[in-house]
């Protein structure tokens, strides 16, 4: 019987991608950083589209809370694409998206540069997000559809918090990498605010790993290291040897979305909240037109 050479499929899939981060270096030679960054957030973003369930929206822009805080820019923001009314859109795509109805964040760079403080940046404008922009959490004990269970109730296997973000950057390669650098970076940010997978699309991968009984790492990733059923873990990198490296290295950015998109439960934003907070800062003059 044939089998389908799903690898070669991400191989193919990754070196277009790598075709990509090349022309990012042709046009950013012409000056225009601006076009060169697009080079490889476009692709990207269209390959996510293209491989995620249509349940899942995947843009680019600013989220706002219902106070209309207004966060970073973000390469990529997937939401839910069926309770996602997009508060506002530029000429040039970027969106606003309800802080409610958002699952994922990314970052996306040409080249890895220690120099630039990649990792750090990113890192301070998730955690800006999540300390300064509100969220209602989602307990274990709503089931979605505005069903919330009683407090003796609960649905076994989920996690206590259902509705965490999840964080990951891509870098088109490897630069100046060091697994130092690295180190030294994510030391400097609050845990849960740096990437949970960090994807090197010329063949290796920063994430944690699952320790054996010794503390040595094994070939088990945990992607996300809130999960309490998960305590024994340690950050590492890894890099690919085989000749398709570069579809793994996608195959587990992939493997990393889906497993979060399949445990997450977002609750629908309340557009009252926002249009009261815009109603709340407007002022007017009033006359009486009736008794």
């Amino acid at each position: 019987m044939k089998t389908l050479r799903i690898g070669d499929i991400y191989e193919k899939e990754a070196q277009d991608l790598l075709n990509s981060k090349r022309s990012v270096s042709i046009v950013h030679a012409t000056g225009d950083i601006d076009a060169s960054g697009d080079e490889l957030e476009i692709p990207i973003r269209k390959f996510l589209r293209k491989r995620l369930p249509e349940k899942y929206y995947v843009g680019h822009g600013h989220i706002v809370d219902k106070n209309l805080n207004i966060s970073a820019q973000f390469d990529v923001i997937i939401a839910d694409s069926s309770a996602t009314p997009i508060l506002y859109d530029t000429e040039n795509g970027t969106e606003y998206f309800p802080y409610e109805s958002v699952y994922a964040i990314g970052e996306i760079k040409s080249t890895y540069n220690k120099n630039s403080k990649q990792i750090v940046n990113f890192s301070n404008s998730i955690d800006t997000l999540k300390s300064q922009m509100v969220r209602e959490a989602v307990n274990k004990h709503y089931i979605g559809h505005g069903v919330q269970l009683g407090g003796e109730f609960g649905i076994s296997g989920v996690k206590d918090i259902r509705n965490n973000l999840f964080n990951f950057m891509v870098f088109g390669g490897s630069g100046n990498c060091t697994t130092a650098d690295v180190r030294a970076q994510l030391a400097q940010n609050n845990r849960n605010s740096n990437p949970n997978v960090m994807c090197f699309l010329d063949g290796a991968i920063v994430t944690q790993l699952e320790t054996d009984n010794q503390g040595n790492p094994i070939s088990s990733y945990v992607f996300e290291p809130w999960d309490e059923q998960i305590i024994k873990t340690k950050l590492a990198r890894l890099k690919y040897t085989h000749d398709k490296k570069s579809g793994m290295v996608l195959a587990v950015l992939l493997l990393s979305l889906s497993n979060h998109l399949s445990k997450t439960l977002l609750k629908s934003p309340n557009m009252t909240d926002y249009l009261t907070t815009m109603l709340a800062e407007s002022s007017a003059e009033g006359e009486v037109v009736g008794i």
